[in-house]
């Protein structure tokens, strides 16, 4: 007889409580912050299971009022997965720099948390461009279930490559070498908005300063445990899709706290600490820019009008 999804979720819970992950296997400071509980596993040509528990209130990317799943938390995961496949199965060395190029994830609108820690199983494929071993691409999609069931979808690319290169990408011949390690601030127009207006629990997580209806200043706190967990010498990606994810639910008349079901997003250009990020609403979606220049280019959308 076939065990029920009840006891075969109750096994599950039990395997991802005893497996665990040093931070720094996903590029991470804080313990906490690691959303992985073992190592990666082969499955196939290319293609990895590995595990990972969804806490049942992560302190930024929570459920909605409705018990539906932050997408957010599957885009961190699904980073998170890239980068330790990357070190453990594609031969990419740890003191390799990782830049993001493209991200989409799609939340089956009826994901719902079940009261609990959710122990997560990632099946992730990748096809790997290693001809180059000082710059590598990597296109990764993955699903994410539990006992079972498809809870979300996903795929990323981007590239790996050693301190030279990442020299030369992160600063072109000719450029100025601007950012720091710790965001300077800028002077803002307004206040941060209201916590509830952006889909947010409390106000340091809102990372939005202007008007309800934009454009609005990207303005994070850069003391926030989950957006700065380590230093960095530019705004990091995920901080930037924090800023269209409020900026979506900020533009939401019907239900501002409703989270989204898909984020898809393309980064085009670094994002430095010590000039002011512009989130705007496009008729296709939003942007971060930065000194006139398009940083990133992402469509939001879910149950709901927008």
């Amino acid at each position: 007889m076939s065990r029920s999804r009840p006891a075969a979720l109750a096994t599950l819970r039990r395997r991802h409580r005893l497996s665990g992950l040093p931070s720094t296997a996903v590029h991470k400071r804080r313990a906490e912050a690691v959303l992985l509980r073992g190592r990666s596993r082969p499955l196939g040509p290319d293609q990895y299971l590995v595990p990972a528990s969804w806490p049942a209130d992560h302190p930024l990317y929570h459920p909605d009022r409705y018990g539906q799943i932050d997408p957010l938390l599957v885009a961190e995961t699904v980073r998170q997965t890239g980068i330790l496949i990357a070190h453990e199965r594609l031969g990419v060395p740890h003191d390799h720099m990782f830049v993001l190029g493209s991200l989409r994830v799609k939340v089956r609108h009826d994901a719902r948390t079940t009261g609990g820690r959710l122990p997560v199983e990632v099946v992730a494929e990748c096809r790997h461009d290693g001809r180059d071993p000082g710059r590598t691409r990597t296109v990764m999609t993955a699903r994410f279930q539990v006992a079972g069931q498809a809870l979300a979808q996903a795929r990323v690319a981007w590239h790996t490559m050693d301190a030279a290169r990442y020299q030369d990408v992160r600063w072109p011949a000719g450029s100025a070498v601007t950012g720091r390690d710790d965001p300077a601030p800028w002077a803002v127009p307004a206040g941060r908005l209201p916590a509830s207006r952006v889909g947010r629990r409390r106000p340091r997580d809102v990372v939005l300063a202007g008007t309800e209806s934009g454009p609005w200043l990207l303005h994070p706190d850069p003391a926030h445990p989950v957006l700065f967990d380590h230093p960095s010498d530019h705004v990091p990606g995920m901080v930037l899709l924090e800023g269209v994810r409020q900026a979506f639910a900020a533009c939401r008349d019907d239900d501002p706290g409703r989270a989204a079901t898909i984020v898809e997003a393309r980064f085009r250009r670094f994002a430095e600490l010590d000039a002011p990020v512009l989130i705007r609403r496009r008729q296709q979606g939003f942007t971060a820019e930065q000194g006139g220049m398009v940083l990133l280019e992402a469509t939001v959308d879910g149950p709901g009008p927008c």
